[in-house]
């Protein structure tokens, strides 16, 4: 090789050597070329990366810069938060969407032949028949058909029973026809009609067994007792609320707005524990307590029961502030629950 052209690239290596070092005013005002860099260059570029790397990561972590780390701040959280449950509420309106469309529309019937359909309704179906559409559930929630269904008791046969609706039971006053025009609570008191009339809802009455029934009303509240003498009797009543009633949520409605309100109903809710005892039995006073547990045993004789109610403010069984009442000889014990004809509904 000729002596000129070795001196070339040996200067060309040292120029390769000194390309890393760019000035500022080179690297901002340099002009664009679409080459490349030369292998020599880059390499000297990925070595001096290669040991600014392993410097770094040689450090501990209490001698690197804070800018090493990667902080996110509350306000980047934040954004994040809301981008994510945008993209969410995106998603689910798109899926609500596509279910939506994938559907049939089906026919959309007017109201009036929901109305018509009303009349033919047996009081057992009324929740199946709320349950059919929107219109449905706005017609059982109306003034005009509970009034119809209280007014075709006399009229309605039934066809199972082959039976009609018993007309001569003594109503009481609230449930009679003058007095059903009002609209405040109008179902619960055309349902509490029903347990006198309609022979399928008097059935019921009879099948419930009481001691089954008298073990749900534990961890209720008693709210108000008393007693009542009757022919040879003394009558211990107990009057228990559930503390998830409806009820107990205040109303904020002005007091027209709770007149015109078919679906109250104050005692919903409320059972009521009634005990015949042969004689009188001095009771103490749990009002305010919650029932924790109900025993029902028979004497030492076999001969009457001994009923046991544990009462206590804090709901634990075996808590030391219970209040014990027993009840001795026990004639009977009924649970009554709003709807039952013997229900009191005048409390003393």
């Amino acid at each position: 090789m000729p002596r000129k052209a070795r001196k070339e690239e040996g200067r060309s290596r040292r120029l390769g050597e000194n390309e890393a070092d760019v000035t500022l005013n080179e690297f901002a005002n340099s002009n664009t070329s679409g080459k490349k860099l030369k292998k020599p260059a880059v390499n000297i570029i990925k070595k001096q990366v290669d040991q600014l790397r392993t410097f770094d990561d040689d450090l501990d972590w209490f001698e690197k810069d804070l800018e090493y780390f990667d902080f996110p701040s509350g306000e980047e959280e934040e954004e994040d938060e809301r981008k994510s449950k945008k993209k969410n509420k995106k998603r689910q309106t798109k899926r609500i969407h596509d279910q939506v469309e994938t559907a049939d529309d089906g026919i959309r019937y007017p109201i009036d032949i929901w109305f018509l359909i009303s009349d033919f309704i047996y009081p057992e179906d009324i929740i199946t028949f709320a349950c059919i559409c929107k219109d449905a559930l706005t017609v059982v929630n109306s003034v005009k058909f509970w009034l119809s269904l209280y007014k075709r008791q006399r009229n309605m046969k039934i066809i199972e029973l082959n039976v009609y609706y018993n007309q001569d039971v003594n109503l009481p006053e609230r449930l009679r026809p003058q007095c059903m025009e009002r609209p405040f609570s109008l179902r619960a008191c055309v349902v509490r009609s029903l347990y006198y009339t309609y022979p399928l809802f008097v059935n019921r009455l009879h099948r419930q067994p009481t001691i089954d029934k008298a073990h749900q009303l534990v961890k209720r509240r008693c709210i108000l007792m008393w007693y009542q003498q009757t022919n040879n009797n003394w009558n211990f009543y107990f009057k228990f609320k559930s503390n998830k009633s409806r009820s107990a949520k205040i109303d904020r409605r002005s007091l027209m707005q709770s007149l015109d309100d078919i679906n109250a109903n104050p005692e919903a809710g409320c059972q009521v524990l009634q005990v015949s005892c042969k004689y009188f039995i001095p009771t103490p006073i749990v009002m305010g307590m919650i029932l924790a547990n109900i025993s029902l045993n028979s004497n030492q004789k076999m001969q009457d029961y001994r009923l046991h109610l544990t009462f206590d403010p804090t709901c634990y069984i075996n808590s030391a502030g219970g209040i014990l009442v027993t009840l001795e000889p026990v004639a009977n014990v009924r649970v009554l629950d709003w709807w039952h004809p013997q229900y009191p509904w005048y409390s003393r």
